[in-house]
């Protein structure tokens, strides 16, 4: 998070993205933490968590895919 709390802090990040990027990190990382504590496998189902998925996926298209530049 430090680094997304610096991308907000250049200007790079909106506070939207920043929020919602840091509230789905937070959320995978518990279920994962908490699978761990279980003894279970380390994935988690393609249904769970599919809000997060989604901004997580929304923010990387229109921060890193977008461009004005030809794609080499």
């Amino acid at each position: 998070l430090p680094t997304l709390r610096q991308l907000l802090k250049e200007n790079l990040l909106s506070e939207t993205a920043y929020q919602q990027l840091g509230h789905a990190y937070h959320c995978y990382r518990g279920e994962i933490h908490r699978l761990v504590l279980q003894n279970q496998p380390t994935r988690v189902a393609q249904d769970q968590l599919l809000e997060h998925r989604n901004h997580v996926c929304d923010w990387w298209e229109q921060l890193l895919l977008k461009t004005d530049e030809p794609v080499i």
